[in-house]
């Protein structure tokens, strides 16, 4: 006999529904499936995941909600059933054609006196954790290969040392060689070895250039300031990067005079490794005769400005304005983890200067370097003269 008074009715009713308010509002899919697999409740959330009304849902199987997602889930729902707690991850398409959702299952059995009645179901988003864990991961990776690319800087600068010392032997032996014979040659006799020693000591003096680029390789220290000359940092960063550059289109230079600046000569001229690189390979490589790399020098007022222009593919106006954010590349993948452009705006940031960009599809971009020209003070000491070396 039922002893319910229509004030305890009412609360009970009062209480009822505002737990189907609360089950409503949850974030995430509740429900509670009998062990025929038919629905006994859900909640509002399958309305948006699976444009179904939860009302219209009761009495329906699981098959029939999930369709080809059944399959994947029936080892768990079987399990469930079997009174053991599944939870698994899965990705639900979207019914309004957006991209799917990655979701989290939980399969909750409801046993009494050991008897699996049914089970209750908790499904919740997780795509913002796993798009969250991806970036992570990404980061990782390239982390991982910035520390890879560091110790290899590290190895080429000393395997360029290595080298440096016994080259320097071998060219003053040359040299030496060089300037006997020339000596000796008082007619045509020794032609041939005089132009034999030349070539071997323009072979030498071009091992010489590329070992001192792959001293530019290695991770830049904390130096004192000094009085850099801009040009002869960019043709160290020239030789350095020759042999890409010769292979990609016809490079122009225009330096005129400028003023020195104050900065780590190392660190300067990687950044025009930098930019350079940038441009070469922004260049169409089935248009190498019409490919053209300009660099250029001048003064504006207090300002060293170095400008270094391609006529490669462009950059879109979209994506303009993000190009110098770590990590954030047009290339595909592999060709690059952009960094280098990020670096470069640091770099130039932290001596006081400026690097921009402009550019149109289509037509190429053009890179500014701007940096305060240097001028001695008497009253203050000046800083030291840079030798143009690193490491």
């Amino acid at each position: 006999m039922d002893r319910s008074s229509p004030h305890d009715l009412e609360r009970a009713s009062a209480e009822l529904g505002l737990l189907r308010i609360v089950v409503d509002r949850m974030p995430a899919m509740i429900a509670y499936w009998g062990n025929d697999q038919r629905c006994r409740f859900a909640n509002r959330a399958y309305e948006k995941w699976f444009a179904v009304d939860p009302e219209a849902l009761v009495g329906r199987t699981l098959e029939d909600l999930l369709g080809p997602i059944y399959q994947l889930n029936l080892h768990y729902i079987e399990g469930a059933l079997r009174g053991e707690e599944q939870v698994f991850e899965r990705e639900i398409p979207d019914p309004a054609g957006g991209p799917p959702r990655q979701s989290e299952a939980h399969y909750l059995p409801d046993v009494v006196d050991g008897e699996v009645r049914g089970f209750c179901v908790l499904v919740v988003d997780i795509t913002r954790r796993k798009s969250a864990e991806a970036a992570v991961a990404a980061l990782g990776r390239k982390l991982e290969l910035v520390e890879r690319l560091s110790a290899l800087g590290t190895l080429a600068a000393g395997v360029g040392h290595e080298i440096n010392n016994p080259l320097a032997i071998v060219m003053a032996s040359v040299e030496l060689a060089l300037d006997h014979v020339r000596a000796r040659a008082e007619n045509d006799a020794l032609g041939s070895e005089v132009h034999a020693l030349e070539a071997a000591l323009h072979g030498a003096t071009r091992v010489r250039d590329v070992v001192r680029s792959m001293t530019l390789l290695a991770p830049a220290e904390e130096s004192p300031a000094a009085s850099v000359d801009v040009v002869a940092c960019l043709e160290s960063a020239i030789a350095a990067s020759a042999n890409v550059l010769r292979y990609r289109g016809r490079l122009v230079c225009n330096f005129r005079p400028v003023g020195k600046v104050v900065a780590d000569s190392g660190q300067l001229t990687q950044v025009f490794v930098n930019l350079l690189m940038n441009a070469a390979q922004a260049l169409r490589e089935d248009r190498a005769a019409q490919n053209e790399i300009r660099v250029s020098t001048r003064s504006e007022g207090s300002e060293t400005v170095i400008e270094i222009h391609d006529n490669g593919e462009g950059i879109p106006e979209s994506l303009i304005g993000r190009i110098f954010e770590p990590f954030f590349t047009t290339k595909e993948v592999g060709a690059g983890m952009g960094l280098g452009l990020s670096v470069s705006h640091g770099t130039i940031h932290a001596l006081g200067g400026s690097l921009t960009v402009e550019s149109r599809v289509g037509e190429g971009s053009r890179f500014f370097v701007r940096l305060p020209s240097w001028h001695p003070d008497p009253a203050s000491p000046s800083p030291p003269v840079a030798n143009g070396s690193h490491g």
